[in-house]
């Protein structure tokens, strides 16, 4: 059942998003769901393991989970895709004209050099203001996890600078005439960033960068293009990720052949979400109390908000985790809320208003960018949203969207309004 819902997405994502091309989202989507979905029910079957490890202990998962779990993904990507595809143009292709430019000419832009500027402005903040936290996320992966969640000030300001940088560097792959090169060097950067700070974060943006650059053989077909991030995905999920989880634990970066050891290193970040969703098949996750609507409110901070509701993922993780705080979840899965909320069948209308309403999202907040950096910033903003909800309830969907816009935004508008005095 797992391998014919895996064949149904796939054949159903070329049909729909054949035309589209690499830089629309929806492509960042489609491969992170791959991964977060797909990835653990497939080792289950093919390694015989049928247990996931939630909170240092073996869950058992019979046959018969993985199973509705084929189901539920199959149906609900269905209705997440086809809402996105009516509000997003419908077959049209993703159109960008790449500027083929020296660096140098690049650097003319006044918007890149006001970005550029912002993200200065942003590191010297962090480096200042927040020294101590910053200097304790690059000592340990405990130190990382301690100073985002005791911080929200240096986290929201780390998040705008690495999301700043990965739009430039996206920008820069797209319209470089050495677009391969800006490729390597922006690949290397991510992947020093990611040791430095003990987070797959920027890895996503290494992914993005990829995406660009693919985009940028134009004359090959969808088809090749998407084999190929799909190999490259796969090469990186079974090669790197086993090195970064051990490094992350000792400190030492070690390489580990393809044993028992490193498929369960290679699990351990994408079982998250299929955990959760297992758990909501065997009833854990309870929507009485977290109404839907709240999902569009859940964006407005605790310190506007005082007494803002839980969302779904933190009731959940509150009745989980013994020293729980405001701000710690454990990774979720809008699969498991669409269950929760909907049943198995009706995920395909829950999903489809996450698609329908990321699709909206979208569009309205890439009309106010500059039309140059446009599809750049989509390609970044939608991106990493795609990546970050799958790990998270509908909220997550509306809180990321606007964190990771408005400071594009905000830069967009102090461009526009410079260029008419300029």
């Amino acid at each position: 059942m797992i391998y014919l819902s895996l064949f149904c997405v796939i054949l159903l994502h070329i049909k729909l998003f054949g035309q589209r091309g690499l830089i629309d989202p929806i492509s960042v989507f489609f491969l992170a769901f791959l991964y977060y979905s797909y990835l653990t029910p497939i080792v289950i079957y093919e390694f015989e393991i049928f247990s996931v490890d939630f909170r240092g202990v073996d869950s058992w998962v019979p046959p018969e989970t993985v199973d509705s779990a084929a189901i539920l993904f199959g149906v609900g990507y269905a209705g997440f895709a086809l809402a996105y595809y009516a509000l997003t143009g419908g077959s049209r292709k993703t159109s960008y004209a790449p500027a083929n430019a020296q660096f140098k000419r690049l650097l003319t832009d006044p918007y890149l050099r006001l970005l550029l500027g912002f993200v200065l402005i942003v590191i010297l903040v962090i480096s200042t203001a927040f020294r101590e936290a910053l200097l304790s996320s690059t000592e340990s992966y405990e130190g990382k996890i301690s100073g985002n969640y005791s911080n929200y000030g240096y986290a929201f300001l780390m998040s705008i600078a690495l999301t700043s940088f990965s739009l430039i560097l996206n920008y820069t792959v797209l319209n470089a005439r050495r677009f391969l090169l800006a490729t390597g060097i922006g690949i290397s950067a991510c992947i020093f960033l990611t040791v430095l700070t003990f987070s797959k974060f920027p890895l996503i943006f290494a992914a993005l960068a990829s995406f660009c650059a693919l985009y940028r053989f134009n004359k090959l077909p969808f088809l090749i293009q998407f084999i190929g991030l799909l190999v490259g995905t796969s090469l990186m999920t079974i090669i790197f990720l086993p090195m970064f989880s051990i490094f992350r634990a000792s400190g030492e970066l070690e390489f580990v052949g393809l044993n028992a050891q490193s498929v369960k290193l290679m699990i351990a970040e994408a079982s998250s979400p299929f955990t959760i969703v297992h758990l909501g098949f065997s009833g854990y996750i309870d929507a009485g109390g977290h109404p839907l609507w709240e999902s569009f409110a859940l964006w407005v901070p605790r310190a506007i908000w005082v007494d803002r509701p839980l969302d779904i993922a933190e009731g959940f993780a509150r009745q989980v985790l013994g020293e729980w705080q405001a701000g710690q979840g454990l990774g979720f899965s809008p699969f498991a809320e669409a269950y929760a909320r909907t049943g198995l069948l009706g995920s395909f209308f829950f999903m489809a208003l996450l698609g329908g309403v990321m699709a909206l999202m979208q569009r309205g907040f890439a009309s106010v960018i500059p039309a140059a950096m446009r599809a750049p910033a989509t390609l970044t903003i939608g991106g990493i949203v795609s990546v970050l909800m799958l790990r998270g309830p509908f909220s997550a969907l509306i809180t990321q969207s606007i964190q990771n816009w408005l400071p594009i935004i905000a830069v967009s508008v102090v461009a526009g309004w410079l260029a008419r005095r300029i």
